[in-house]
């Protein structure tokens, strides 16, 4: 089944909350196709062989390779190429390995293989992509022969694919769950491979509940006792039935219409599906708003949804002070024109530039270019800067400020950790700023502030980083 190109944002983020937040930001992987529609039509339709007759070594360990591409029957092929005692034994769904297999094929001899490569990213038992650095797979297959044939004896934790068949025959999916307030829904992207990316795969990735750490801020719609029942079914004119236990009868109007909201927009993305309805205990499940024959579409819930839709990720990053961004490769750093990019100068140059996704890049009706907003090298201004432009705006001073946030209102956000103090520059230029009290125990990095003026900590500086990474832009700075 076709997946639309989704609502992209990666929820990463490991919180502790002081006081409740109502907007959650978002990241994903860089190594991905353009979007789901196009991941599922450049996918890679994998038809793998199980071992011949007296394979070599390198036979047998590149078909189990490739054979881990293909989910099909619980990964059968895949079984196939290991020792008899040990094929129902191996978990492939513990987690992905993700490797560059660019010049990095396995090596053997003649009774070892052994695949040494890069590491791209993981992705764990739930869909949730984890990227990585500096991390290198060194595998020992472990061969053996059994019954005259060469068998693999020691399998990866999980599967290993190369990051070709990642970026060609994986899907990402946006589950979506509701905010504390129950006011919004937040995705949390999981990623599947694209023969297994259907409509069920989706509910069970919902149904499942929502992921540590982000349970502290979001909740399901899904009252406890009421369960998905069954597959769903897709008719002619693409409306899709999900089965829910008899005791969705009993639901509210409201637990009913914010149930409708979560399983229709989780369910959007898929290009087959129209309109959906529900039954409980086998009869059809009245909704508010529903049509007559008790079906929903996403469009009755569009207040819930507080992202702006992006098919294609921009990734920008500051190095050596200018601003730039990253090619889909991932290897291309591209410097942007203008003063804050190839015009950059000891005096003139950036230490962090915003990113959230509800405003940014934001574009000016006079000018084709993004408006960005950073921190200075020195820490001691807060910017604003149209793309392309030799023109730069310092919104605010302070001392050894911290990485920008723009809020859904268009106002800026910065904190010195110096004093420590909230600087926050409104839509209109006006400026407040704030001295906060935060415990001795906390750095003070980790510090997010929602459009509520609530505060959102956290201790650990790359989880911090994680929390203010967005979709539409990507912060770093080396």
């Amino acid at each position: 089944m076709t997946l639309r190109p989704s609502r992209r944002a990666v929820l990463s983020a490991a919180a502790v909350l002081l006081t409740g937040c109502s907007e959650v930001p978002s990241q994903g992987p860089v190594k991905r196709a353009d979007g789901p529609r196009a991941a599922a039509r450049e996918s890679i339709d994998v038809a793998p062989h199980p071992p011949a007759d007296g394979a070599s070594i390198d036979l047998v360990v590149g078909g189990f390779l490739q054979a881990m591409a293909s989910v099909r029957d619980d990964y059968r092929v895949a079984r196939s190429y290991l020792t008899s005692d040990i094929a129902d034994r191996w978990d492939p769904h513990a987690k992905v390995t993700i490797y560059d297999a660019t010049n990095h094929k396995p090596a053997s001899t003649v009774a070892t293989a052994a695949l040494q490569a890069p590491v791209v990213g993981q992705i764990d038992s739930r869909g949730h992509y984890h990227p990585t650095s500096s991390q290198t797979l060194n595998h020992d297959f472990g061969m053996a022969q059994e019954s005259g044939q060469w068998r693999i004896s020691r399998p990866p934790e999980g599967v290993l694919i190369s990051q070709y068949t990642f970026q060609r025959s994986w899907s990402t999916i946006p589950i979506y769950f509701l905010t504390e307030a129950a006011d919004r829904l937040v995705p949390d992207v999981i990623h599947l491979p694209s023969a297994a990316a259907d409509p069920d795969a989706a509910l069970r990735a919902m149904t499942a509940g929502v992921p540590e750490p982000l349970d502290a801020v979001l909740r399901t719609a899904l009252p406890d006792g009421v369960t998905v029942t069954g597959t769903t079914s897709v008719d002619a004119v693409g409306v899709v039935t999900v089965p829910l236990s008899a005791s969705a009868a009993q639901l509210s109007p409201s637990q009913r219409r914010l149930l409708a909201s979560q399983v229709t927009w989780t369910l959007n993305g898929f290009a087959a599906i129209s309109r959906i309805r529900f039954t409980a205990g086998g009869s059809l499940l009245s909704l508010p708003e529903a049509a007559e024959d008790q079906s929903v579409s996403a469009d009755l819930y569009a207040e819930f949804i507080p992202f702006p839709a992006t098919h294609s990720p921009t990734v920008v990053a500051v190095i050596k002070g200018q601003m730039g961004r990253v090619a889909a490769s991932g290897h291309n750093f591209r410097i942007m024109p203008g003063a804050l990019g190839r015009g950059a100068t000891t005096n003139n140059s950036v230490a962090e530039v915003a990113s959230t996704q509800f405003t940014m890049p934001m574009i000016s009706p006079r000018s084709p270019g993004a408006i960005w907003h950073a921190v200075s090298a020195d820490r001691r201004s807060l910017l604003t800067w149209q793309e392309g432009s030799e023109d730069i705006q310092v919104l605010a001073t302070g001392v050894n400020l911290r990485r920008p946030q723009v809020l859904r209102d268009h106002s800026i956000m910065t904190f010195s950790d110096t004093d420590p103090t909230l600087i926050v520059v409104g839509s209109d230029g006006a400026r407040m700023s704030t001295v906060v009290a935060l415990p001795t125990e906390m750095g003070t990095e980790a510090v997010v502030l929602c459009e509520d003026g609530t505060l959102l900590l956290h201790e650990e500086s790359f989880r911090w980083r994680q929390i203010l990474q967005g979709v539409n832009a990507v912060a770093v700075t080396t």
